[in-house]
């Protein structure tokens, strides 16, 4: 399954222990990011999960991320750092 059928197979499943969705990565509004910090938290302490950013959690819809790298490569710093 490519990423694209993964994400449209994102808007049939329900949020879970082990999925969560987020419509977009923010660090610096301090109730968005306890939320998303706590879900990251909860799958290192169980079995894991998955995370999926870019896709609201209401309605499924695919708003994506940007697909700048500089950004990429700062959510992937973040978590790293945070973790």
């Amino acid at each position: 399954m490519g990423d694209k059928d993964f994400c449209i197979s994102l808007k049939y499943k329900s949020e879970s222990l082990k999925l969560e969705l987020k419509s977009q990565w923010i660090l610096n509004k301090a109730e968005k990011n306890r939320k998303i910090l706590n879900t990251i938290s909860a799958f290192l302490n169980t079995k894991g999960g998955t995370l999926v950013i870019g896709i609201t959690d209401e309605k499924r819809e695919i708003i994506g991320i940007s697909n700048n790298i500089e950004e990429i490569k700062k959510i992937k710093g973040d978590i790293e750092l945070l973790f």
